[in-house]
């Protein structure tokens, strides 16, 4: 049937192409969680643009002039395939995510967007039947792109073969729209297929509208939220965005199906306890374990979106009203990706989004109109009002412990959100910290005598602390650090010594600069290079570093690109022969030194893991650092007499071409 078989093919490459160039936009983003779910936003927004010329197509030119028009919409947008994807060189904010999107696949991507519902449309008049079955076929086929791209499509194809099979498969796509608009003229030379004389009179209720953009805008701003707060501390890539995505999308495709989605009560229960496992977790800020965060995580919001999802299905309209119904869904898309991605950066301070979502979706389900409330439905109403008595309040306390709790016994010096992430400095009775997002990444005694102590993952004991303390290095030396923080490890500059830092964010080099004294104290010469440290290294000639170190997180989050044989090679062109390249992989829910360890193979360095324990005495973390050299007698020199950790695996090798998370999980 070619109806089916063209919003299939519509929505596999809709979603095929999310994760590809989220992937192809990641490395100049700095490798940040935030260039994920502002890709969302334009991806919400340009569906609604496709949505809108569908109905418009559709409530304004003749049916039979809707078939060369959008036939000459495909041969349009095909003449720009195949897409860019060349690496952004460096960008910030959500506005340069947005224009790069726009620049490379906005046309393709409304038209290809708009197809679902205008073939839709054209099925209602040209055959029998309710065209809303074929809501499910699109989701299912969004599903499945979704689902294909991490676990086969980025593992065996490069970003630039992707992106010529992707324009193939926009060819064969149009090759079914063509047959679909075939049947349709032959069908409208005949008597048409009568619609129901009711539907086609009524008209939109105002009321009605306003519930599809709630029920339509709440599970958008609980899917970006949740994909923040899963992501913030693993790492950005195709794997984490397509978990909730994908788990998103599955509702819709159960609830547009013929399939029961069983008692609403349950679902309801199962909602509750899941947002109040999601409740915890942000009470621990940042303490549970990854099944757990994950699981509840996941749970929440397909129960979520499942009870919304299902609601809006119930409340569809005739086929008279099909485009007019998913113009005010796809709009509620977009509301909820602007309310994530553009306002709450702006109004919050850290990630206030994901209890105020689920709040919402407690108030939009206690609020719907009472004649949905039968008297079966009756049990629903009570399993509501008791759960959303019992986790509203347990959510407002989450608010509250990550607003003031978190720094309970301190005084907060400074606070703020931005595109890479939350920032906090806060001072204690006997150090000053820094926290970025939910991780701490930097901290110093505020008594005068101990100020100059490296604290955290830098102590003298750990593999930096013990490569950069080498007494008898000759000379003064060179050393780069990618990854500022408080600017700990410039205590062990010498006077001759010069370190250079790349900070990504110019956030945080205010706030080592204003609250620390590190830089400032420290006898090297430091300078300070603004951007992502790759990007930085890449234009700059040989700098001649005796020691690199790599110590950029946002939160706990990788920035992956900072791992790939390409990027060593980079390292290797700044270090001398006898250089040495330091990483720190400390994760809690990834093996980070899989990966580097894999890198360093490629290179045909020599590494040694060196873990060191946690000292609360002295204010010193559990670290994990690579060490690497060219050499290994240069390596044994500088772990003289150090334990070394054997790894937890084998090595791993991932390109920027290529690298799953998967593979790396704890």
């Amino acid at each position: 049937m070619p109806f089916g078989l063209g919003i299939f093919f519509s929505a596999v490459l809709v979603f095929q192409i999310q994760p590809l160039l989220g992937r192809v936009l990641l490395p100049g983003f700095g490798g940040t969680p935030a260039t994920w779910t502002a890709c969302l936003l334009f991806f919400q927004s340009a569906l609604f643009l496709g949505y809108l010329y569908c109905h418009l197509a559709c409530s304004y030119v003749p049916p039979r002039w809707q078939i060369p028009l959008h036939l000459a919409m495909l041969v349009g947008a095909g003449l720009t395939l195949p897409f860019d994807t060349e690496t952004v060189q460096s960008a910030v904010g959500t506005n340069a995510v947005l224009a790069e999107l726009g620049r490379r696949i906005a046309f393709p991507y409304v038209v290809l967007a708009s197809t679902a519902p205008l073939l839709q449309r054209w099925m209602g008049r040209s055959l029998p039947g309710e065209p809303y079955g074929m809501y499910a076929v699109s989701n299912a086929g969004s599903l499945i792109g979704l689902l294909t791209y991490p676990l086969w499509v980025e593992p065996n194809w490069n970003l630039s073969a992707q992106a010529r099979i992707w324009t193939f498969g926009f060819a064969a796509f149009g090759v079914a729209v063509t047959l679909c608009g075939l049947v349709t003229w032959r069908a409208e030379g005949r008597a048409p297929v009568e619609i129901d004389s009711s539907a086609t009179r009524s008209r939109l209720d105002w009321k009605r509208g306003v519930w599809w953009l709630v029920l339509s805008s709440l599970p958008s701003a609980l899917l970006l939220a949740i994909t923040n707060h899963i992501t913030v501390d693993l790492a950005a890539g195709p794997f984490l965005w397509v978990l909730p995505l994908g788990l998103y999308l599955l509702t819709f495709v159960w609830v547009f199906s013929s399939v029961p989605t069983g008692p609403r009560a349950l679902w309801l229960s199962i909602w509750a306890v899941a947002c109040g496992g999601v409740a915890h977790s942000l009470f621990l800020h940042g303490g549970a374990s990854l099944v757990w965060d994950l699981g509840t995580a996941s749970i929440a919001l397909f129960s979520g979106c499942l009870l919304c999802h299902g609601e809006l299905a119930r409340r569809r309209p005739p086929v008279a009203e099909l485009t007019r119904f998913y113009l005010w869904t796809s709009a509620g898309g977009a509301l909820g990706g602007v309310a994530v991605s553009l306002l709450a950066p702006l109004v919050f301070l850290d990630y206030f989004e994901l209890p105020l979502a689920i709040i919402g979706i407690f108030f939009a389900l206690l609020l719907l109109p009472t004649d949905r409330w039968v008297a079966s439905q009756r049990t629903s109403r009570r399993v509501l009002l008791l759960s959303a008595a019992v986790v509203t309040p347990w959510l407002a306390g989450a608010l509250y412990v990550n607003a003031i709790g978190q720094v309970r016994g301190g005084q907060v010096l400074a606070r703020s959100r931005g595109f890479f992430g939350t920032l906090l400095v806060t001072r204690f009775e006997a150090t000053t910290l820094l926290t970025h997002g939910r991780i701490r990444h930097g901290a110093q005694f505020n008594e005068a005598a101990r100020r100059a102590e490296p604290t955290m993952y830098f102590g003298r004991a750990s593999g930096a602390g013990r490569v950069l303390s080498e007494p008898d290095h000759s000379g003064p030396r060179r050393v780069g650090v990618i990854g500022l923080g408080a600017g700990t490890l410039a205590v062990y500059g010498r006077a001759g010594d010069h370190f250079r830092f790349y900070e990504l964010d110019q956030r945080v080099v205010d706030l080592a600069k204003q609250h620390f004294s590190f830089l400032d104290d420290s006898a090297a010469n430091i300078s300070v290079v603004t951007g992502d440290g790759r990007v930085a290294l890449a234009s700059e000639p040989a700098n001649r570093f005796d020691v690199l170190v790599m110590d950029a997180f946002s939160s706990d989050s990788v920035p992956t690109h900072l791992l790939t044989p390409e990027a060593f090679e980079l390292y290797l062109r700044h270090l001398v022969v006898d250089g040495i390249l330091l990483a720190n992989v400390s994760n809690r829910f990834l093996a980070v030194e899989r990966v580097v360890a894999g890198s360093a193979e490629a290179k045909n360095l020599v590494w040694a893991i060196v873990d060191t324990p946690n000292d609360e005495a002295d204010e010193l973390a559990h670290v994990r650092w690579a060490v690497m050299a060219r050499q290994q007698a240069r390596l044994d020199i500088a772990l003289a007499g150090v334990t070394r950790t054997s790894l937890d695996g084998t090595t791993v090798r991932w390109s920027d071409d290529s690298g799953s998370l998967l593979s790396i999980i704890r």
